[in-house]
């Protein structure tokens, strides 16, 4: 039985599989419960060296079936969603590095607060302040205290600190006042970092809305699973660390559809009127 699946879209360029290989080889979790399924832009050049990795763990290596100037993310993780076999879906991007506990982290608080929840975790940067602002990116600041772990810079190797605290939940009502809080700027649902939600919760509220890559598309997913009565788990225990990459290069822009709370879309999406956004059923795609 798997109870774990992994998601990875690829970006060209940005994509790290073979080191992401490597970290979910040193996940604590027994390595039959877990599968790894990578939608891959570039199958046709990678497809040999993917099946070359040596893994304990089940890879199914797919083309995205994502033909579009912008990669459509949203598009690949659904079809992903049709070949998932695990309980609990993880949504792990392509410059992702998971810490080693965290899909066994995920799994626990599945069995305890679920089976209708969706987890989220907080990430940190390999890069330390400086260096991320050396490269031109913005950073959040991150305070010490008595439950802080301490990381080295991937660049410069430097110790810098990240704070964890605990586990604790939150409401449908809170969601659009956390992304603002500086002290809650983690909790936000991202899907495709370092987040996890039943297999069957996204099946009932057929994954993502494609129309919205880019543009809401994640806060759109999270209130639709709030909706289906899904309760929200922000675990902060078990990080996971972001690497750079460059898939904003290729980032549509600010379209008037974007949902945010100016759009009258934002509204129905909160009080639950807008479900099944694609134009295809994964459920029933699944069943053929």
């Amino acid at each position: 039985m798997v109870k774990v699946t992994v998601i990875t879209p690829t970006y060209r360029e940005t994509s790290q599989i073979v080191a992401q290989a490597m970290w979910l080889e040193h996940q604590t979790m027994v390595k039959e419960d877990f599968e790894w399924i990578i939608l891959d832009d570039l199958y046709e050049q990678r497809h040999e060296e993917v099946a070359r990795l040596a893994t304990s763990y089940r890879i199914k290596h797919l083309p995205s079936g994502v033909d579009s100037p912008y990669k459509r993310p949203s598009e690949a993780i659904n079809r992903g969603l049709v070949r998932a076999d695990g309980e609990l879906v993880h949504f792990m991007n392509d410059y992702i590095e998971l810490t080693p506990q965290l899909l066994e982290r995920h799994w626990e608080l599945y069995q305890a607060y679920g089976p209708r929840v969706v987890i989220g975790g907080p990430l940190i940067s390999a890069r330390c302040p400086r260096c991320v602002e050396a490269s031109g990116e913005s950073w959040q600041d991150v305070f010490p205290n008595e439950n802080t772990l301490m990381i080295l810079c991937i660049e410069c190797r430097l110790p810098m600190f990240y704070h964890r605290a605990r586990v604790y939940e939150v409401g449908l009502n809170a969601f659009e006042g956390e992304t603002w809080n500086p002290h809650l700027a983690r909790l936000g649902f991202w899907a495709g970092r370092n987040d996890s939600a039943p297999l069957e919760c996204l099946l009932d509220v057929n994954g993502l809305d494609e129309s919205l890559d880019n543009r809401g598309g994640d806060h759109d997913l999270i209130t639709r699973l709030l909706n289906l009565g899904c309760r929200k788990v922000t675990d902060f225990c078990v990080p996971a660390i972001i690497h750079a990459h460059t898939r904003t290069k290729g980032r549509p822009p600010e379209l008037e559809e974007a949902l945010v709370p100016g759009n009258p879309q934002w509204g129905a999406v909160l009080s639950g009127e807008v479900w099944a956004p694609n134009g295809w059923s994964i459920r029933e795609a699944r069943q053929t």
